[in-house]
């Protein structure tokens, strides 16, 4: 038998035998799967009730963290970052992301829907000082990564031999130039 909401969720078996071979019959009656819900029994007697508990889909939004700053030469990594989480662009929740997550976070068991709508959810990073970010909303499994310019004056050190080695040369030979210069000045000048 279907039953509907317009029937009230309600049903009525009628004109059942109630014996069969001169032995009272024993009904029992069983619901068909509804798909999205569990029915808390899976057989009822007469007069029963059958609930059936729906069970939301849930979500999970995750996400992590990438630093482009010359493995933090200047040190101005900050020890921890904000991420905001938003549904439909209303801020629902945030974590505190560190080193020792391996800058990664997720945010679980998320409803899915809202009003049977599907919640479209977004991330947004608070801002980290001396950083810039690429972009402002991420969504799940996005890598947000920050960007701290290097300055000249903190410009890294480096041992390239080669480099030095192309300098000497030069100022050597821009020396001896120099030198044979004054030289031929002065034989020009005695003469």
């Amino acid at each position: 038998m279907t039953v509907t909401e317009k029937d009230g969720w309600k049903w009525t078996f009628e004109k059942l035998p109630k014996y069969d071979d001169g032995e009272e019959i024993k009904y029992s009656m069983s619901e068909q799967p509804v798909s999205g819900y569990k029915a808390d029994k899976d057989s009822i007697k007469d007069g029963e009730v059958i609930t059936n508990k729906h069970e939301p889909e849930k979500v999970s939004v995750s996400g992590s963290k990438v630093w482009d700053d010359s493995d933090d030469q200047d040190g101005i990594r900050p020890g921890s970052i904000t991420v905001d989480l938003y549904a439909n662009g209303e801020k629902i929740d945030s974590v505190t992301v560190t080193e020792k997550d391996g800058w990664k976070w997720t945010f679980e068991k998320l409803p899915k829907y809202d009003d049977g709508e599907e919640i479209k959810y977004t991330m947004s990073e608070q801002p980290v000082s001396g950083y810039e970010s690429d972009r402002i909303i991420y969504k799940d499994g996005d890598v947000i990564t920050n960007k701290h310019e290097i300055t000249d004056e903190a410009a890294p050190i480096t041992d390239d031999a080669s480099s030095m080695g192309v300098w000497a040369i030069v100022s050597c030979v821009s020396l001896l130039a120099l030198a044979v210069l004054m030289i031929m000045k002065k034989k020009n000048d005695r003469k």
